[in-house]
């Protein structure tokens, strides 16, 4: 019916309708395809952290990718604020992506924002790393914390500062990203 219709391209609908049923990149279906990028454009966050882990990681491109992520970090997408930190931990030092992963601790979305990370890169080819820039933490042979595999839904609360809580964040996902398998 028309108004139906009409109610379904409404772009707040659009923009917080779940995406649950839809598949990251829906190769084989042109509406779903066309209903994801209506998605994106009303500034759905979900659809916009798809869209920014997919151009990074799988398409390769950085630009389109970060501005993706940023703009679903800003409405609030606890997961996108996990992956561009990281992003940017591994491409500059500290500030912006430390206060990222502490905005995500702090909102306990660790293990929540890891397993969404894992699901969606599981579904790419993968044509982009990362590559971790040394720990900043000047006492981190003091400071370290038992030693054990992080768990997918470890927030991290018995790592000793914060340069080492990111650091360990950043090495998850580069090892992630690798296929070394972390549990």
């Amino acid at each position: 019916c028309k108004a139906f219709h009409q109610t379904a391209n409404d772009n707040y609908i659009l923009g917080h309708v779940s995406l649950d049923k839809v598949p990251v990149i829906p190769w084989r279906s042109p509406k779903q395809a066309f209903f994801l990028e209506k998605c994106k454009e009303t500034g759905h966050p979900e659809a916009l952290y798809r869209e920014g882990v997919v151009q990074y990681f799988s398409f390769a491109k950085v630009g389109e990718g970060l501005n993706c992520l940023n703009s679903a970090a800003k409405v609030g997408h606890v997961g996108a604020a996990y992956v561009l930190g990281v992003i940017l931990l591994c491409i500059e030092e500290g500030g912006e992506g430390r206060r990222l992963l502490n905005y995500v601790k702090s909102k306990k979305g660790i293990g929540e924002s890891r397993k969404k990370f894992k699901d969606v890169i599981n579904r790419l080819w993968l044509n982009n790393f990362l590559e971790p820039k040394p720990n900043a933490c000047p006492m981190q042979a003091q400071l370290r914390r038992k030693q054990r595999w992080p768990s997918d839904d470890d927030d991290d609360d018995d790592v000793s500062c914060e340069a080492c809580g990111c650091h360990l964040q950043v090495i998850f996902v580069c090892n992630l990203l690798r296929g070394i398998v972390t549990y």
